[in-house]
């Protein structure tokens, strides 16, 4: 399983069996992480994928940093190519091809 396609469906089914209260607890501590660190302070613009299914929820991050009044460019991909755009809410977001 070295191909990238198998360790993609790999390591979402493991994600995806993490039990819910586990996942809401680790994102939490993520998130506590995130703005105790210096690089939630040392910057003025954030480049972050908006989650979605599974993944560590970056919702609570964005958002706290968009109330910080700092600057947050999220990924769009189209015709094969991958452009950050910037964002002034969560709101603002449309689906993409990745949903």
């Amino acid at each position: 399983m070295t191909d990238k396609n198998g360790l993609r469906k790999f390591y979402t089914q493991l994600r995806n069996g993490i039990n819910p209260s586990d996942k809401i607890s680790v994102d939490e501590s993520i998130f506590t992480f995130f703005i105790n660190s210096r690089y939630c302070v040392d910057f003025d613009l954030y480049l972050c994928y908006v989650s979605f299914r599974s993944e560590v929820d970056t919702h609570n991050i964005i958002q706290y940093l968009l109330d910080n009044k700092k600057r947050v460019a999220v990924p769009v991909c189209k015709n094969g190519a991958m452009n950050f755009f910037e964002i002034r809410s969560l709101e603002s977001l449309q689906p993409g091809l990745f949903g």
